[in-house]
């Protein structure tokens, strides 16, 4: 998303945000509809 949002003129910054955002968000539904493994999600944790 962030290198199409560049090449259509858009400012670094925004394109990076709004990627940002969107990951957020969808976090964010993922885990409020209980499709998170928290097992597997706290061994995946440390390494990010």
């Amino acid at each position: 998303m962030v290198p199409a949002m560049i090449m259509l003129f858009v400012f670094l910054h925004v394109a990076v945000i709004k990627s940002v955002l969107m990951v957020f968000l969808f976090s964010i539904t993922h885990i409020s509809l209980g499709n998170v493994d928290w097992l597997l999600a706290s061994f995946l944790v440390p390494g990010a």
